[in-house]
């Protein structure tokens, strides 16, 4: 009886120590400061986090968050810091919370098919080991910090997300076309959701001498960050200070017709026979290079192109 007692108390003290020992090992020193975890815990909260598809060890006890469902850490001379934050496609629901910017070593943050919403966090722009962010196809609202957008546009950071986040650009409609040639206009509409369309002007041809002309239609698609760095440029060079009108007085030459619209207001140029400064020059030739390379996926006919509305001739915004 007494040696049955003792291998009853030596198995619960044994069982005891390994309990103990368990919650030591989770419970490690070693986690992340405070400070980066009560940056988790934020975001858990602030998105919803009992909702996630995937919470697996998250709100654990300290030490363990870099075992937590989509964090991945880097270990230095001290503590170990959150590297990676991966929560793509996980019914994030919404907003970021500012605490975000605590991550100060966070070198990649994956968000995206979610539904997170609001204005993301000036603080975050204070992250400047960023080299990669991908919000795509949530609700976000308003633009990223100015410093995340120009990193991006330096090529020191990669971004994923909609247009829209990029730059305040909806629409950059372009339209070119000889004074003295038939079928020699087209028009080009790119969009911010990346569609796009053009409109060429093409020639019959059914006999000799045949004058009739018909329009080409073709839709398609413009690469992912074309069109909000084209914004950028188009507010570079100072686009929106432009006179409306710049000519030359000779008979015969190109005019291209170059309509802005931004924060839902339009500003347009016409440049006849190059009269334009070199900054609008720059942005024709963007606008051409962005056509040039697009995905054209449908291609049709119209009996004309359309063209620009009477109402909206140089000198109206």
């Amino acid at each position: 009886m007494r040696g049955t007692t003792a291998l009853t108390i030596g198995l619960a003290f044994s069982l005891a120590f390994v309990f103990c020992t368990t919650l030591s090992a989770q419970a490690t020193p070693n986690g992340v400061s405070s400070r980066e975890r009560q940056a988790l815990v934020d975001l858990y909260q602030a998105t919803g986090g009992d909702h996630w598809k995937n919470r697996e060890g998250w709100l654990g006890p300290p030490g363990t968050e870099c075992a937590w469902k989509g964090v991945d850490c880097r270990s230095g001379d001290g503590k170990p810091t959150v590297a990676v934050l991966d929560l793509v496609d996980n019914n994030l629901v919404g907003t970021l919370p500012p605490s975000l910017a605590h991550l100060t070593h966070l070198d990649s943050l994956s968000l995206s098919l979610s539904h997170l919403g609001g204005l993301i966090p000036e603080q975050i722009g204070a992250l400047l080991n960023l080299t990669g962010i991908d919000l795509l196809q949530n609700d976000f609202s308003g633009m990223l910090p100015e410093p995340l957008i120009q990193r991006w546009l330096a090529g020191k950071l990669w971004i994923s997300a909609e247009p829209s986040l990029l730059t305040d650009i909806s629409q950059i409609d372009f339209e070119a076309a000889e004074s003295a040639l038939l079928c020699s206009t087209h028009r080009i509409i790119l969009r911010s959701d990346g569609s796009a369309t053009l409109y060429t002007e093409r020639c019959r041809n059914a006999h000799p001498g045949d004058r009739a002309t018909y329009c080409e239609v073709m839709d398609g698609h413009v690469g992912g960050p074309d069109f909000p760095r084209l914004g950028w440029l188009v507010g570079k060079n100072g686009f929106f200070a432009l006179r409306h009108e710049y000519d030359r007085s000779i008979t015969e030459g190109s005019f291209l017709s170059t309509r802005v619209t931004r924060a839902g207001r339009t500003h347009e140029v016409v440049d006849y026979a190059g009269a334009g400064s070199a900054d609008l020059w720059a942005i024709e030739e963007a606008i051409e290079g962005i056509a040039s390379s697009a995905d054209w996926q449908k291609t049709s006919q119209e009996p004309k192109c359309p063209r620009w509305a009477s109402d909206s001739s140089p000198g109206k915004r």
